[in-house]
């Protein structure tokens, strides 16, 4: 049979890496987060290279990617969240296209055949669900790194061993080898997978051994240095402890269902996941991958010997993990299976060229319904996860770029900021496999803004005290499982740090989307002198103004509220363009953190709210009015002028709208 156009290979092999970024370019957008502030903390204050040596500063050994971001930092002026995010999805589509190159060498049969195995293999690693983490976490340029060089090894070694490529071929083939042991700890697989294609490649090119040895040796002792150094170079050690424990066990469960995700994923609409039995899901991979195996090798056994081989390629690279990790972690980082996915890959990009070629005798409709599911639900699995996983990321970071502008707008430096609600990771009401973590994370508890706000943008964080918390009762967002930052307050520790926060942000939920809002701070300087009277409780509002952004359309209200005794009533804030309701809010100050129940006598507190507008309003339609009503039954209360003693007709206090502008905080601190 003929070869392909030499167009279309070359299309077919490099469209993981399209692909790659159809499905991740979003990330650019993203800040840096999690773990970022720690690594390029260390990036900060290395020269690149002298972490080579090791550092006690950082847990592990991973060289590489450290003197990369180094490098990006020199080279950029300092350090881009675009670029380094770019940087992880170019790595993880360039792997995709080495695998596909290695399959389409490995496979057997002709060309169409040997193009149509490298296609699939490609596509399957860039499009394995499970990869999200480590394309969307900067900080997964570990893996990436070790991935990339792990498959430019390989696939430079096949050359080599082909007698396609000269000396050359054989250093930048160590080269890579070298680039991945040096990135990630998963260094001691090379040896193993390295030889393990070479001896897959030599069932068809008897190449000598002499050969074989150059192509496997070198990297294999490469591993080995790393090895060494990994044990011996000063670190801080992360306890890792083999786990011979039930742990194990559940953490093979976890990983191996990558192997197998479309049947997990049906499986998963029948049965709980959060109860499933780590030995059922592995029965389940098993059965599912086992017959397919033994088909592919009853047609032809040399595809057999590269399924086996890419299953088993899979199955190794898992170990690590396994065994070294403790099994929440595992649970909660699908991107450690980054690297059997290039096995996986591999094994199902030959399987699926093998079942195509198995039915070349059906014709028309016959074959695409064959064709069609087989093809169709891993991929509609995975673009519906990935998906999902894209919005959770984007809302994300939208959070954070506006958390960082408020705080830059708000004059934090020697003030009491307190945070509340912002987010931790979002996560789907139900999950689409049967075990492991699956949602979006962005800041875990042990970390602090600090380190955050400086990488993102570029200026050191304020001289302040910064404090966070989650108040449970006031999380409103229902389409995901929302997990805040920090632990849960209430009662007499949130009246007491609320109390002492003279900068306060908190998270406004409407609907599907959530944002960080200034809400005012405790103790502000104002007017005492009241401008309206709820005399039924001894409520006065001292001062009360609006502004209104025309670019956002979001309404901002200034309130400042003084009780006279603690009285079980809420206010409302409505906004009306020409007449229809295009806003409303209804609670207590502080986005609903504190209750005039909760005040004490004589309390005086300035509130921000801010009101989502629903429409195009224009600062000539907008009617802005505000009340006050009990909470038992909604009745309003009657409001009076404070300066004439006139009652407003049916409690209603109409706002003034003071100011027109755009920015973030159109009522600053300071002032």
């Amino acid at each position: 049979m003929t070869h392909p156009p030499r167009a279309v290979r070359l299309l077919l092999a490099a469209l993981p890496l399209p692909v790659a970024v159809l499905l991740y370019g979003y990330t650019v957008r993203l800040p840096f987060f999690l773990d970022d502030g720690p690594n390029f903390h260390f990036v900060r204050h290395i020269d690149g290279l002298e972490q080579w040596a090791g550092s006690v500063a950082f847990d592990y050994y991973r060289p590489l990617p450290f003197s990369v971001w180094k490098l990006g930092e020199i080279a950029l002026g300092g350090h881009s969240p675009a670029a380094m995010h770019l940087l992880n999805v170019l790595c993880f589509g360039l792997a995709g296209v080495l695998l596909g190159l290695v399959a389409r060498r490995l496979a057997p049969g002709a060309p169409t055949h040997k193009t149509l195995a490298g296609t699939i293999a490609g596509l399957a690693f860039v499009t394995f669900p499970f990869n999200y983490q480590a394309v969307t976490l900067v900080s997964g340029l570990f893996h990436l790194l070790f991935a990339l060089g792990l498959a430019l090894c390989m696939w430079l070694a096949l050359r080599w061993l082909d007698g396609r490529g000269g000396a050359l071929t054989l250093v930048a083939c160590w080269i890579a080898a070298f680039a991945a042991a040096f990135s990630h700890e998963n260094a001691p697989l090379i040896a193993p997978l390295v030889a393990g294609v070479a001896a897959v490649a030599w069932r068809e090119n008897r190449a000598p051994l002499a050969r074989v040895a150059w192509a496997v040796v070198p990297p294999a002792l490469i591993a080995g240095l790393y090895t060494l150094l990994w044990f011996t170079v000063p670190r801080t050690h992360a306890g890792e402890d083999l786990i011979w424990s039930q742990g194990v066990r559940l953490s093979l469960a976890q990983l191996s269902q990558g192997l197998a995700y479309p049947a997990v994923a049906v499986a998963g609409l029948f049965v709980d996941g959060q109860t499933v039995e780590a030995t059922r899901v592995l029965l389940l991979v098993a059965a599912v991958v086992a017959p397919v195996v033994i088909w592919v090798a009853w047609r032809s056994l040399a595809a057999g010997v590269v399924v086996t081989f890419g299953v088993a390629w899979y199955v190794l690279a898992l170990i690590p993990a396994a065994l070294f990790l403790g099994a929440d972690y595992v649970l909660g980082s699908p991107r450690l299976m980054l690297v059997a996915s290039l096995g996986g890959g591999l094994a199902w990009g030959v399987a699926g060229a093998a079942i195509v070629r198995a039915t070349r005798a059906l014709r028309g409709r016959r074959r695409w319904m064959l064709w069609g599911p087989l093809a169709a639900l891993p991929l509609i699995i995975a673009l519906n996860f990935l998906t999902m996983r894209r919005h959770d990321f984007l809302h994300l970071g939208a959070f954070s770029w506006r958390l960082y502008d408020l705080l830059g707008a708000a004059d934090i430096a020697g003030q009491d900021v307190l945070i509340v609600n912002s987010p931790n990771y979002l996560a789907p009401k139900e999950p689409t496999f049967l075990l492991g973590a699956e949602g979006a994370t962005f800041m875990l508890n042990e970390l602090g803004y600090e380190q955050p706000y400086w990488l993102n943008t570029g200026r050191d964080f304020p001289e302040a005290n910064v404090d966070a918390l989650a108040y449970r009762q006031t999380i409103k967002y229902f389409s995901r499982t929302y997990a805040p930052y920090r632990a849960f307050v209430e009662g007499p520790e949130l009246i007491a740090r609320l109390g002492a926060a003279s900068r306060l942000f908190t998270t406004q939920f409407d609907g599907a989307r959530f944002l960080p809002v200034y809400s005012g701070g405790a103790n502000l300087p104002g007017a005492d002198a009241p401008l309206v009277r709820f005399d039924a409780v001894g409520l006065a509002i001292t001062e009360l103004e609006a502004a209104f952004s025309p670019a956002r359309q979001v309404v901002t209200i200034h309130a400042r509220w003084r009780l006279d005794q603690p009285a079980p009533v809420k206010y409302f804030m409505h906004a009306f363009c020409n007449g229809e309701l295009v806003g409303q809010a209804d609670g207590y100050v502080w986005n609903d953190l504190y209750p005039f129940s909760a005040w004490q006598p004589g309390d005086i507190q300035t509130d921000i709210r801010e009101l989502w507008l629903t429409g195009s309003a224009t600062p000539d339609c907008l009617h802005l009015l505000t009340g006050v009503y009990w909470e038992a039954n909604a009745e309003r209360l009657a409001a009076i002028d404070a300066a004439t003693g006139a009652e407003y007709a049916n409690g209603l206090v109409p706002i003034p709208l003071a100011r027109v502008t755009d920015d973030l905080i159109p009522f600053p601190p300071g002032e």
